[in-house]
């Protein structure tokens, strides 16, 4: 196939490396116990997501910081590393996700302990960017009806990795642990 269009840039950088980084090193320092602190991290999140999202935004248009293009990009990036990384783990461990929703994804697993059943390793776990933290978990047989080849509605319905580790030893049959 020939090329018959592009747009290039003879000038290039890593214009919001810094911007990213910062997040990023929040994302980190605000993952504590504390409340505040988690609170804290959660408005990063909402402000880089919004400041992502106004890149593009028709409100800017004309102004300084209207870019949709780099919106894209940034999107379209993280949405490769998302694939790439579920592609890394299935090619590796022969699993693969059964629904992603955004940032989640959804792995079935006889392994009731979230944090060991993971297939992308320890090194993948964590609260950074590009880590994952387990969101969520629910028994397969509950949770089949969201399993249905559309989007996945099940999200909300998942219990909460605190709530869950109380649920273990009923679901183990290790009393206490």
């Amino acid at each position: 196939m020939d090329i018959l269009e592009a747009i290039v840039w003879a000038r290039h950088g890593r214009v919001l490396r810094l911007w990213c980084e910062r997040f990023s090193n929040a994302s980190i320092v605000l993952d504590t116990d504390d409340p505040d602190a988690q609170a804290a991290r959660r408005q990063a999140k909402v402000v880089r997501s919004t400041g992502l999202g106004i890149m593009g935004s028709e409100l800017l248009k004309g102004r300084l910081g209207y870019d949709p293009a780099r919106r894209i990009l940034a999107v379209g990036k993280a949405n490769a590393n998302i694939a790439y990384r579920f592609d890394q783990i299935g090619q590796r461990t022969d699993r693969w996700p059964v629904a992603a929703l955004s940032d989640t994804v959804l792995y079935v697993s006889d392994d009731p302990d979230p944090q060991s059943a993971w297939p992308g390793g320890p090194e993948t776990l964590g609260r950074g960017f590009g880590k994952y933290k387990a969101e969520g978990s629910a028994l397969l047989a509950e949770h089949l009806e969201f399993l249905d080849g559309n989007k996945y509605r099940g999200k909300k319905l998942l219990t909460s990795p605190d709530e869950w580790r109380e649920l273990l030893p009923s679901f183990t049959g290790k009393g206490g642990q």
